[in-house]
């Protein structure tokens, strides 16, 4: 008895796929979009509390020179 083992058909190569793979792609491309979406979004975040840190720090220091005249 000889077993056959099938890899995965994708529509991109013109071979019919699974209903299930299908979805299954799908899904997993909506979810890589979604965090890659999340990712930019939490960069932007964080580049922006950098420079709102640089800006209090510049802040603290331009007080602490007034300060010490």
């Amino acid at each position: 008895m000889r077993l056959e083992v099938k890899s995965p058909v994708f529509p991109a190569h013109g071979i019919n796929c699974p209903d299930w793979l299908e979805a299954g792609m799908k899904r997993a491309e909506t979810r890589e979009a979604e965090l890659l979406s999340r990712m930019m979004q939490v960069e932007k975040e964080s580049d922006r509390d950098q420079g709102a840190e640089k800006e209090q720090a510049g802040l603290r220091e331009e007080r602490a020179v007034q300060e010490t005249r």
